[in-house]
């Protein structure tokens, strides 16, 4: 585990522990393709949010998605799950609390997947800056982004002892495992 990632144009990310999983083949051209996970914090209750799974058998994933690119990380995280679920988050802090670099090939075309995660919690509806009704809900998230909520304490034996059947269900296992755990060290160590 390396203490910083510098992708291939040279951009440093905030020293964070870090994961690779996988290695580049000799072979294969890589393109660069940046995503974000965030350990989302219930309002109100101690629990966090895992994707439902569409996939089968199940694969329970922490919530995220793509991002253009790594400048402005925090801000392009924001924007992007409050683009998909209609709501608002709030980081707990700006600072990712780990990276990954996946290194993924199928049928010779490559992909290096840089994923930065977050804790992030959810604004309730009816309290956001102004008191602008635009929080989320329970329910917009389990509409939208089919949201599952777990115990902290239970979240990293849902993800851990999932059945996955392809090299990309390992990987995604091994990233979310780790990047959950780091999280999970961040909140325990903020007495969150």
């Amino acid at each position: 585990m390396s203490s910083h990632l510098t992708h291939s144009t040279g951009t440093l990310l905030p020293s964070t522990p870090h994961l690779t999983i996988g290695h580049p083949s000799p072979s294969t051209s890589y393109a660069d393709r940046f995503a974000f996970r965030l350990l989302l914090l219930h309002p109100t209750t101690p629990t966090l949010a895992l994707s439902s799974p569409c996939d089968t058998p199940p694969l329970h994933r922490l919530p995220g998605g793509f991002i253009p690119s790594l400048s402005n990380h925090s801000a392009a995280t924001r924007h992007e799950l409050e683009w998909e679920t209609g709501g608002r988050i709030a980081l707990l802090s700006g600072d990712a609390v780990g990276t990954t670099e996946e290194w993924q090939s199928v049928e010779g075309v490559g992909v290096r997947q840089i994923t930065v995660a977050y804790v992030a919690v959810l604004v309730p509806l009816g309290e956001c800056e102004g008191g602008e009704e635009d929080g989320v809900t329970d329910e917009m998230l389990e509409r939208k982004l089919k949201l599952v909520w777990v115990g902290r304490g239970e979240a990293k034996g849902v993800i851990e002892g999932e059945e996955v059947r392809t090299e990309v269900g390992v990987g995604i296992r091994e990233r979310d495992g780790f990047l959950l755990e780091r999280g999970l060290r961040v909140l325990q160590g903020e007495g969150l």
